[in-house]
């Protein structure tokens, strides 16, 4: 898919001058899936995607399925540019309407499963537990998946997927856009494989010291094995920065 949009990019390359990109994005993405879903519609699994778009002296576009972040570093400043595509997020609970679908804590060693949200007159809150529950991340954040009979996923929004789609997961992406900053400033645009082993202001620290961040690959390394040992999550990260 990466080559596809690579492509698409460069054969609309008029289209990206326009002043606003949302209809050439969502004309993008609709026939993307019109492809995936020809190719791997009786296949299981999904993925993430995030877009970057920078128009320089003009705008930032940010384009997200999943639960990769894109986090803007400018001066003291620190804007997260994507929405929240995860089962923490009550605007998705409220936006799935199937009423099979629950939004859960991870199951714990007795297989209990408790809901995240629970409905109380007529509006989704936050079921607090009582008892210890996993957390994903150094954040503390609890892991949560959406649940749908016997399929699990960590997201609400994906590529692929199809079985969960047909039960409220959406294909359809969020688009964020800001003014280009008149400041220098760098992004970091990566997967929760990064967010779940740093805070943003250690990553900030990190790459804005040239000898740190180059050798950011052995510190992450160390950093996701002493937190999470053997159950280390693929990463990738891409680091923007605009002098």
């Amino acid at each position: 898919s990466s080559n596809w949009i690579e492509n698409f990019f460069k054969e609309n390359y008029d289209k990206l001058l326009l002043d606003n990109l949302e209809k050439f994005i969502y004309d993008m993405i609709s026939k993307l899936n019109l492809i995936l879903t020809e190719k791997y519609s009786d296949k299981l699994g999904g993925t993430t995607l995030t877009i970057l778009i920078i128009r320089n002296k003009k705008d930032i576009w940010c384009i997200n399925l999943g639960d990769s972040d894109c986090i803007l570093f400018l001066n003291d400043k620190i804007q997260k540019l994507n929405k929240n595509h995860s089962p923490n997020n009550i605007e998705e609970r409220i936006r799935i309407k199937n009423k099979d679908v629950r939004f859960v804590y991870a199951p714990t060693n007795n297989n209990n499963i408790n809901d995240y949200f629970i409905l109380k007159d007529n509006k989704w809150e936050i079921n607090e537990l009582k008892y210890n529950y996993y957390f994903k991340n150094i954040q503390k954040e609890p892991a949560l998946y959406l649940k749908y009979d016997i399929n699990y996923l960590a997201m609400t929004r994906s590529l692929g997927d199809f079985e969960l789609k047909k039960v409220g997961v959406s294909s359809i992406p969020s688009i964020s856009k800001i003014d280009f900053p008149s400041q220098k400033f760098f992004i970091l645009l990566a997967s929760d494989g990064i967010w779940d082993c740093w805070k943003y202001k250690e990553l900030e620290e990190i790459f804005r010291d040239k000898i740190k961040s180059d050798n950011f690959r052995h510190l992450h390394s160390q950093r996701s094995k002493e937190l999470f040992g053997s159950n280390v999550d693929d990463a990738i990260l891409y680091f923007i920065n605009i002098l």
